[in-house]
């Protein structure tokens, strides 16, 4: 089992059609810009496809990519076209992809923005070290939370709750506009003081 490089591996066509086997609008999409040439011109020209594979099998791909459609906004790299094959789900997969991200990039931590339109989202969860849940105390909130705890049990998801924290988040005087100025503020003063006493902690074995 490797991560490897869809513009590096030599088998561009075996692999492209491997990907279209994804049942996946995204994925589609994904091929789409790979078949068509279109991937450098609207990703970037740095950004890549990461596959995992086993010998002649795609289990996951994700791409590692220079823009996002978060537009517009100077921030960059973004993670994205994350899918992981049906039958290969529940093994963490996705975190091995993020694992070569980590280790060939300038990048110590990454940090993730979910909802739960993404695809796999079990799958991303299950490979992060620290899960952050924005929770409220309305009815509509609460009943939200609520069932995503009851899926997760359903589906014996429990290492996932054992390493989500809920947040209730203060009121801010001001939220930024742009968003590149989300590293700036008390937005972002506020996420730093939760989350680096965890990374640390991480860090230091405790």
């Amino acid at each position: 089992m490797q991560v490897i490089d869809f513009y590096c591996c030599g088998q561009q066509e075996y692999w492209l059609e491997q990907i279209k086997k994804s049942d996946w609008s995204a994925g589609s999409y994904l091929y789409e810009l790979l078949s068509k040439h279109k991937f450098h011109d609207t990703l970037g020209k740095s950004s890549k496809v990461l596959m995992l594979v086993n010998e002649d099998q795609l289990l996951s791909f994700c791409t590692y990519a220079e823009i996002d459609d978060i537009q517009p906004t100077l921030l960059t790299p973004w993670i994205g076209f994350v899918y992981t094959f049906p039958q290969y789900r529940g093994h963490r997969y996705v975190g091995k992809l993020f694992q070569e991200i980590e280790k060939n990039s300038e990048y110590e931590y990454l940090i993730l923005d979910l909802t739960d339109s993404i695809m796999d989202l079990w799958e991303v969860l299950k490979g992060c070290d620290y899960i952050y849940t924005i929770s409220r105390d309305d009815g509509l909130s609460m009943a939200k939370i609520e069932q995503y705890e009851r899926v997760l049990e359903q589906m014996e998801y429990g290492e996932i709750t054992a390493r989500t924290t809920k947040w209730r988040l203060p009121i801010f005087k001001q939220l930024p506009r742009q968003f590149e100025e989300l590293t700036y503020g008390e937005l972002a003063k506020y996420i730093r003081s939760k989350v680096f006493p965890d990374l640390l902690k991480g860090e230091m074995g405790e």
